[in-house]
């Protein structure tokens, strides 16, 4: 299993506040039972007497509890974590998709594990495909309108050279910008 940072530190986290609240609870047990022995033993020989005979008994008791306590807790605090930290690694990696200009594959959370940002990320990745899938249609208009001058200013034999440089210096732009444009992996949107 591989485990990040963020799964270790907050299973440390959530074990050590699990493992304090049971200190806090066995300290109120002993307190209780000391109390109670000093109400119902009047005797101060055999109060510690008896106080030592049931400490005893609870030392070996809690001695054989509390370590099956603490892996029972770090087994349920590991499904927790795993749960919690598998849908932000995620999303992670779909915002890394992101980042890398690839809008046309998403990754798929449930509909529980940070829901609100899983779509609003999958909003993102949408519209940010939809503008780079129009853009790129634009930049295919412009190319075939330039090629169309270039073929109609040849046919009409309209050798102004310098038209003639400047519509082929805009084709040349546009394919530069048309490379540009295809590092983004893009899908043409649903309507």
């Amino acid at each position: 299993m591989n485990f990040t940072k963020f799964q270790i530190k907050y299973l440390a986290n959530m074990v050590i506040i699990s493992l304090l609240t049971s200190a806090i609870v066995v300290t109120g047990m002993y307190y209780v039972v000391k109390t109670e022995i000093a109400y119902r033993i009047p005797d101060a020989a055999e109060q510690q007497m008896f106080s030592a005979m049931i400490f005893s008994e609870l030392n070996k008791f809690l001695f054989f509890l509390i370590p099956v306590l603490v892996v029972l807790i770090a087994a349920v605090w590991f499904v927790i974590v795993r749960r919690m930290t598998g849908a932000e690694s995620r999303l992670a990696q779909s915002l890394e998709l992101l980042n890398e200009g690839n809008f046309a594959d998403s990754i798929e959370l449930d509909k529980s594990e940070f829901a609100s940002l899983a779509a609003g990320i999958r909003k993102l990745r949408q519209k940010l495909n939809r503008d780079a899938w129009e853009e790129r249609v634009l930049v295919d208009k412009i190319i075939e309108v330039g090629n169309e001058v270039l073929r109609e200013s040849e046919k009409a034999a309209l050798k102004k050279e310098k038209v003639i440089n400047l519509v082929i210096k805009m084709k040349d732009l546009i394919e530069s910008y048309e490379i540009k444009m295809n590092q983004y992996k893009i899908d043409k949107p649903s309507k």
